[in-house]
């Protein structure tokens, strides 16, 4: 990882990558949230109220049985013909998990949202106000960053935790849309009242400014991925001709980042992903990444068709480019880079030469 002057952070191959099906890394999620769609079955113990995994995928009792996944008639009971599932410790709770790992990931918020365990002064009936708005408004982001907000309060001095999301790119949400997009859907009414909402739950342990929910509602609108956050896919700037691509490992949301096929990847060469549908034309590629993302895209591709257009002109009131720009301007500077140095990330099946280059 370095720190360059055009582009913020970026992720740099340490070597000439050949294969091209080659696995680049994989990770573990920072921060796991559950789709608005399926907090109805994980209500009702139906899947994980961690990962959010259906039950109902995992095989019956007899196919159990015979992979001698069911220890006893004990456990058969305990599981109420949910083999392979295991139930929180909190007496009355129903949450189920996938399994103990599942179980002890969760330990962080789970007390919070179900049953006050956990966070002594945070109530879960107050979370669930928050969370029913949530489902009521559609709103996936809101409870995903409700979610993230929730595991960095409970980490409590685990500072690496929240420098790592810090460290991430963002532009606050009312940034991201348009005056017009801001009073046609409301999302005005609706950052304030989730922010009351939101507020009220953590508000008697944890200052939250309205400016910091703005914030990190932006960041993890920009940085996401199926929902969840990663802490060097974050790292990954864009291009409309990627060099690679993302794919889940299995069913537990671990994220793997493979070379693209017929990619060419020399030593040195930026790692980079694409943010948005490639395959769109160049005035709507440009026009997506700098309303939602904040920046006028200048990779090889938009070089070579930008070739057609002569000046940026933006509409202050929509924000829509017309005609498509064509300099290699970088990253408007709503779009906040950490300045502090970068932080050394170390995985036992990861090797990264990290350097920091000062601007």
């Amino acid at each position: 990882m370095v720190q360059t002057k055009a582009k913020g952070k970026r992720l740099q191959a340490t070597k000439a990558i050949k294969n091209d099906f080659a696995v680049l890394w994989e990770e573990d999620p920072l921060f796991v949230t559950i789709p608005l769609e399926k907090l109805r079955i994980v209500r009702g113990s139906m899947a994980c109220a961690y990962c959010g995994k259906a039950f109902q995928e995992r095989g019956t009792v007899e196919e159990k049985r015979a992979k001698g996944d069911i220890a006893n008639e004990s456990d058969r009971s305990k599981n109420r013909g949910l083999p392979g599932t295991t139930s929180c410790l909190a007496k009355g709770c129903d949450a189920r998990f996938c399994d103990n790992d599942c179980r002890q990931l969760a330990d962080a918020v789970h007390g919070a949202m179900w049953h006050n365990s956990g966070h002594t002064k945070i109530k879960s009936s107050d979370w669930k106000d928050f969370e029913k708005f949530c489902v009521s408004h559609h709103w996936n982001m809101g409870y995903s960053y409700g979610v993230t907000l929730l595991t960095l309060i409970k980490s409590g001095k685990n500072d690496l935790l929240r420098e790592k999301f810090e460290a991430m790119a963002t532009i606050p949400e009312n940034k991201r849309y348009s005056k017009e997009e801001i009073d046609d859907l409301h999302l005005d009414e609706t950052w304030d009242e989730g922010y009351k909402l939101l507020k009220k739950t953590v508000g008697k342990i944890y200052d939250f400014s309205f400016d910091e929910f703005l914030r990190g509602l932006g960041t993890f609108s920009l940085n996401n991925y199926n929902g969840n956050l990663y802490e060097l896919q974050s790292h990954l700037n864009h291009s409309c001709e990627p060099n690679v691509r993302l794919a889940f490992s299995d069913g537990k949301n671990r994220l793997r980042v493979e070379k693209m096929p017929e990619a060419t990847i020399n030593a040195n060469d930026e790692l980079e992903m694409s943010y948005i549908n490639s395959d769109l034309d160049y005035e709507e590629r440009q026009e997506l990444l700098l309303k939602h993302y904040g920046f006028v895209c200048s990779c090889t591709k938009c070089k070579r068709e930008a070739k057609t257009f002569a000046v940026i002109e933006i509409d202050s009131e929509t924000g829509y480019i017309k005609p498509p720009p064509t300099s290699e301007r970088s990253r408007r500077k709503s779009v906040r880079f950490n300045d502090e140095p970068l932080i050394s990330v170390s995985k036992p099946a990861i090797k990264l030469a990290v350097a920091v280059k000062a601007n």
